[in-house]
């Protein structure tokens, strides 16, 4: 998880400018919210449970990595195997 993502998590302010729903008046360039803030016991879940699900989010990338590379070194060495086995067969040969 980046900083940024990771430091949207630590309060509620935070949290609450980052996920606030915006409609952008495209003729005169201004914001405008369009939700109310809701009360902070309940931003304070909300919060809580979105750090949950991106750090499983997070855990869940890193073991798909994790695999992904177990699975490319496991087709490596199979093939270096298969090349060096061939090669000393070639090299007997040849002596």
């Amino acid at each position: 998880m980046n900083n940024d993502r990771y430091e949207q998590y630590q309060s509620n302010d935070l949290y609450s400018a980052r996920h606030e729903k915006q409609d952008y008046n495209n003729d005169k360039k201004e914001c405008i919210t369009t939700e109310e803030r809701p009360n902070d016991a309940t931003l304070t879940i909300q919060r809580e449970d979105a750090f949950a699900q991106a750090l499983m989010s997070e855990q869940r990338d890193g073991w798909q990595t994790f695999v992904k590379t177990l699975i490319f070194i496991l087709i490596d060495m199979t093939i270096f195997f298969i090349h060096w086995k061939i090669a000393k067969r070639t090299h007997v040969s040849k002596s």
